[in-house]
């Protein structure tokens, strides 16, 4: 391990033990409900057109799009992930090709600095795209991985992670990620509060790197940089101790600091009004639209470390926490007489108003109550693993085609942003796109894990 390692003397990773007597009993009851049932079947009478026609009029023609420009990284990295998934938890041969073929268009137009989107949290949302192709198609040896994509990648987090500016609110500038970090970590309290808010692009970094990991531990790549990945691992171990707050047995992640942001300004409102005043949470949870992404950036973290580790079973805890938080406080599921499935708007269970007056969606405007709910139909709570997951996603890919009620819950105020138009909103939900990810969510658990055996895994030299 390099002595450069983040540690700020937090100690090994653990779990309260009250959560985790809670966690277990939950875990056990859940066990044997879905011990005992057999997995739903799609019937030949199905509503749904086949997966391999919705991927032909959607997914298909979506990869042969230069995904990682501007206008489409941020996109490809939300809605590409459970198809990515599929092609090998389903192994699907033609459309394993289909990424392979998006992944060698893209490392071998790729110069730093000029190929990818210039806006680094969208870089980073291909990039862990790209990473997470690494994991599953590295350990097939079949030629799907370019040659160039591990080192192009492993250079982009590295020169982001130490070299990068990295702007900071208030007009500081950092050199890298890792130096914003841990002032972040190091400083109790900040005027205002999030300042000190651990930012998507820094997990995105974590889960990327522990991809790099993984690739090199299961296929032998000797070209990982050890020093710089550990490095970036031990600091995402110490910002999962030291953000995550305990309930029970699910967890929060880093409540009340952001609390004074103007996307949560409005978060203590349960209801929508013209001129309506401001009413912020000092202990406001991070929102559900971006928090479906933790349960794949945590398996990309427990994966990283060796099977018997207690890194990795801390961030499997954390999984299995994440799962208790999500079923219990935000899924909601219908009510008699309304057919939606929905969640809160807030991951502790309070569905009060987000992103009021926000620049994408415009003034006096915003996400009321359950407006958030759909990031749920993008596939990526089924990455829990748990039976529940699966038969969420089945029931929800039933209710394909949408009625208008519940497409214009989903659809929310609309974004202004250019999109692409297989994915751009209302379109998705009529398209085929949506009605695809809901139906292949609902098949990833139910499938052989693609993650390697670790008795099989190649030692890294």
């Amino acid at each position: 391990m390099s002595d450069r390692v983040c540690n700020l003397g937090l100690g090994n990773p653990t779990v309260p033990t009250s959560s985790l007597k809670s966690l277990t009993s939950w875990c056990l009851l859940l066990a044997g409900i879905f011990a005992c049932q057999e997995p739903m079947r799609y019937s030949d009478e199905s509503p749904h057109a086949s997966m391999e026609h919705l991927w032909s009029v959607t997914v298909e023609p979506y990869l042969t799009s230069s995904l990682w420009t501007d206008d489409e990284a941020y996109d490809a990295g939300h809605y590409l992930m459970v198809p990515l998934y599929a092609a090998f938890r389903l192994r699907n041969a033609n459309w394993q090709h289909a990424f392979a073929d998006q992944f060698e268009r893209f490392a071998t137009q790729w110069l730093p600095g000029t190929t990818t989107s210039r806006n680094r949290l969208n870089r980073l949302q291909y990039y862990y795209l790209a990473a997470e192709f690494l994991t599953l198609a590295g350990p097939s040896r079949v030629g799907l991985v370019p040659d160039r994509l591990p080192l192009l990648l492993q250079s982009e987090v590295r020169e982001m992670w130490d070299q990068a500016p990295s702007p900071q609110w208030g007009g500081a500038t950092f050199t890298g990620m890792r130096e914003r970090l841990l002032w972040k970590l190091s400083s109790p309290a900040t005027h205002p509060s999030y300042y000190r808010a651990v930012l998507y692009e820094d997990l995105l970094v974590f889960a990327t790197a522990a991809d790099l990991k993984q690739y090199a531990r299961v296929t032998g790549w000797k070209g990982l940089d050890e020093g710089l990945v550990d490095d970036i691992l031990r600091c995402a171990i110490t910002v999962f101790k030291q953000r995550v707050a305990w309930r029970g047995a699910g967890w929060l992640f880093q409540p009340g600091v952001w609390a004074d942001h103007p996307d949560f300004a409005f978060a203590g409102r349960t209801s929508v009004s013209p001129g309506m005043l401001p009413a912020p949470l000092t202990d406001v949870a991070e929102d559900v639209s971006h928090s479906f992404r933790f349960p794949l950036w945590l398996q990309s973290l427990a994966a990283a470390w060796p099977q018997s580790s207690p890194e990795r079973k801390y961030f499997d805890q954390l999984r299995s926490g994440l799962a208790v938080q999500f079923f219990e406080h935000v899924l909601r599921w219908p009510a008699p007489g309304n057919g939606i499935i929905t969640t809160s708007n807030y991951m502790d269970g309070r569905d009060g108003v987000y992103r009021w007056n926000y620049l994408t969606t415009g003034s006096g405007r915003g996400y009321g109550p359950s407006e958030l709910s759909g990031s749920l139909t993008l596939g990526w709570w089924s990455f829990l693993g748990v039976p529940k997951s699966a038969g969420l996603y089945r029931d929800l890919a039933a209710r394909f085609p949408l009625d208008s009620v519940a497409l214009t819950l989903y659809v929310g105020p609309n974004t202004t942003r250019i999109r692409n138009p297989l994915v751009r909103l209302p379109d998705a939900y009529t398209n085929g796109m949506m009605a695809l990810l809901t139906r292949l969510a609902g098949e990833l658990y139910l499938n052989a894990p693609v993650r390697p055996d670790p008795q099989r895994e190649v030692a890294h030299q």
